[in-house]
């Protein structure tokens, strides 16, 4: 049975993305290492359906914003680049409270050909808020969805984060552990651009 937890989205989000995130290195980020295309089970292509600008409007009047660029195509080592903002309500000001930096690559891990998702925050200033970049590895990909997993070893509490898409509605949900108890946060954008 899920238990979901009664929280303002910002705490929520932020003791999702700080809290339960932290990873130990579990992959080389050597270019070099990278795995060929052709060897992935999974490959940038069936991503391509993040490509886009993405808005929602949560409950609170506050603003969510994630931005994908397409695939730059390479046959080897190929990359995403991805931006999100959350902006506060304007009764609270309209501010950008923090923004995210997103990567999605194609590398070796282990040996082994992986979808590999690194993800960093950083204040308005661009201060980050992580020593080094959260991480996760693209466990299923293809029909517009992808689901993403810890690195095995990775000290984290969250079980999956899910992207699918819907026609123009792009809709995240985020799985997490929390001590025994099932957790979610779940964002549903529409297209912008």
């Amino acid at each position: 049975m899920r238990k979901t937890t009664a929280m303002t989205p910002i705490v929520l989000l932020c003791t999702i993305l700080l809290g339960g995130m932290a990873v130990l290195p579990a992959t080389s980020s050597n270019p070099e290492a990278q795995a060929e295309k052709e060897d992935l089970p999974m490959s940038m292509a069936d991503l391509s359906f993040l490509a886009g600008a993405w808005r929602m409007t949560r409950e609170d009047g506050s603003v969510c914003e994630e931005t994908w660029s397409a695939s730059d195509g390479g046959k080897s080592g190929a990359s995403l680049m991805g931006m999100f903002r959350w902006t506060a309500t304007p009764a609270k000001g309209g501010a950008s409270k923090f923004v995210e930096i997103m990567t999605m690559r194609e590398e070796a891990v282990d040996g082994e050909p992986t979808l590999v998702y690194r993800l960093r925050h950083f204040g308005m200033d661009l201060t980050p808020w992580e020593d080094t970049p959260i991480e996760r590895h693209v466990t299923e990909a293809g029909d517009d969805r992808m689901v993403m997993q810890p690195p095995e070893g990775a000290v984290s509490d969250v079980v999956s984060i899910e992207y699918r898409r819907k026609g123009d509605t792009l809709i995240c949900d985020a799985v997490f552990d929390r001590g025994g108890e099932r957790d979610e946060l779940g964002f549903v954008f529409e297209r912008i651009d």
